[in-house]
């Protein structure tokens, strides 16, 4: 069995620069990973770990979102 340890303020690092590379608001954001703005903060700030699903939905908008950006 392998041991992943998750940093909550890493990831909530990486997805503050690429939310305002996109040029978007934590709002925006929320209701892109289908998720409440408070819970979304949390995340953002590194209070609190993603549930899987969520993680999932984020890299899933992050490749889309990045593809539409590109064009």
């Amino acid at each position: 069995m392998t041991v992943v340890l998750v940093d909550a303020r890493y990831y909530g690092d990486i997805m503050r620069q690429a939310r305002k590379w996109l040029k978007i608001d934590s709002d925006t954001a929320a209701k892109i990973l289908k998720i409440g703005r408070k819970e979304y903060r949390k995340y953002e700030r590194g209070r609190a770990v993603m549930p899987r699903d969520v993680y999932m939905r984020l890299m899933q908008s992050a490749f889309s979102l990045l593809s539409f950006r590109r064009r």
